[in-house]
């Protein structure tokens, strides 16, 4: 005859099993900003190719675009944002460095016109600032991941 024995959870079994499904479902912020990293790149990408003319150029923007036209902007944004995606996916060394090699220029580039307009008397001092936080929050994820870290 065949008996069933309750099986009897000890405490370090049931904190084994709190720490495996709290591992299981952990907020990853590295996820999240590279994630936002590829909406921000693939938004501008949409915008530097399809909105009016007017509405993307100003005295900000006009350093960047005596530098490369919109088009050329949109794809460098395109290529920035899927490297992103790939990113989310792949973790590899190779992933890394042509995320590396392509977002970062883009950020400095137009960081650096951004700065050059208000240096200028034109531009915004707001999107000096905004450019160089969201690319400096998508370096920190980028070292990160980098160097291997959560």
């Amino acid at each position: 005859m065949l008996t069933l024995v309750p099986h009897r959870h000890t405490e370090v079994d049931m904190a084994r099993s709190v720490v495996r499904f709290w591992q299981r479902y952990q907020f990853d912020w590295l996820r999240v900003l590279i994630g936002f990293c590829a909406v921000f790149h693939l938004g501008l990408a949409v915008t530097l190719a399809f909105a009016p003319y007017e509405q993307i150029y100003n005295v900000g923007t006009a350093p960047v675009y005596e530098l490369a036209n919109r088009y050329v902007w949109a794809a460098g944004f395109l290529l920035a944002g899927a490297a992103s995606v790939v990113l989310l996916r792949c973790r590899t060394a190779g992933v890394q460095l042509a995320w590396w090699f392509t977002t970062a220029p883009l950020g400095g580039m137009w960081w650096i016109a951004f700065v050059l307009a208000v240096l200028n008397g034109r531009g915004s001092a707001i999107g000096v600032v905004v450019w160089l936080t969201l690319y400096g929050l998508f370096s920190v994820a980028g070292v990160r991941i980098a160097l291997g870290k959560r």
